[in-house]
């Protein structure tokens, strides 16, 4: 028999189907992917924080989601805050305990995979079931700035506000969409400050100067009307949620403009919770430790 090295050749292929082998089995275990359920949290950069954000939409005036707010805190934000947002026609709380009967029903949990975001601008994108919930996973850096869009584009919004006297001002503004800029803060204490501004984008998007860190750049935008004063600010520990929705009997208010909707022909009232589902252990996201938190 023909050898080589003092193997013969025989040998020698047993030796490479072996090594083949080997190297299969290596690469398929890298590849292995296991089931991912939606209550499980997804593997997170050490310089982040991961939110669930939900969109649900329910016939408008459904006496399921005033039953929801009796198990809602919405003493967790401040009164004059409360008072304006809801002068304004925004209903805003914090859920922490248990999951409300109520909201595990509206959300529809189950087993499906959770959809990653990885660009900045978080929507409802709407299905042929539009009743039913949307989830999305968004991962963030702490203060990086995130835009959920709450309302569809209107052609015509008449932006109708109270001010601090109870006075109606407002202007009309065209091509308008109601959106939330969101920003999270880290706290020495593991939890994380939540900060939505309600701004409303308007008109066709231009090049327009944008100041960051002291520095100018140029970007694509649609000209915005900044709400500073309705700025809602939450401190939130893992498997903590904000609960946002509109006063349901101030359907002109801008919080209606942000959260009602038509289809087939009627009314729908749209609610979004924001849910801290992991958060670095540590004051700036920095670490090997993180916080974690099963939904309940």
């Amino acid at each position: 028999m023909r050898t080589w090295r003092g193997a013969t050749i025989h040998e020698l292929t047993l030796h490479v189907l072996r090594g083949v082998l080997l190297l299969a089995a290596a690469g398929c275990t890298q590849l292995q992917v296991g089931h991912k359920s939606p209550l499980n949290p997804p593997i997170m950069n050490t310089d982040s924080a991961a939110v669930d954000i939900f969109f649900v939409r329910v016939p408008y005036g459904n006496p399921i989601v005033e039953k929801l707010w009796k198990s809602v805190d919405e003493q967790a934000i401040p009164a004059e805050t409360r008072k304006e947002l809801y002068r304004n026609g925004f209903r805003v709380g914090r859920i922490a305990g248990p999951l409300p009967p109520e909201l595990a029903d509206l959300l529809r949990l189950t087993d499906a995979p959770v959809t990653q975001d990885t660009l900045e601008t978080i929507e409802d994108p709407g299905n042929a079931d539009e009743s039913a919930p949307v989830r999305r996973h968004l991962q963030t850096k702490p203060h990086q700035r995130a835009e959920l869009l709450a309302s569809s584009v209107y052609d015509e919004l008449p932006l109708l506000r109270r001010d601090s006297n109870g006075q109606i001002v407002g202007q009309t503004v065209y091509r308008a969409q109601g959106v939330f800029a969101m920003t999270l803060a880290p706290k020495p204490d593991a939890t994380v400050c939540i900060q939505l501004v309600p701004e409303v984008h308007y008109g066709e998007p231009r090049v327009q100067p944008v100041a960051t860190e002291g520095l100018v750049r140029w970007e694509m935008r649609r000209d915005r009307i900044v709400l500073n004063d309705l700025t809602i600010k939450m401190d939130l520990a893992p498997g903590d949620m904000l609960l946002l929705t509109c006063v349901p009997d101030q359907p002109g208010s801008l919080g209606g403009r942000f959260f009602t909707a038509a289809s087939s022909g009627k009314r729908e009232q749209k609610l979004i919770a924001i849910r801290l589902s992991q958060v670095q252990n540590n004051p700036s996201f920095q670490g090997n430790t993180v916080a974690t938190a099963p939904l309940r």
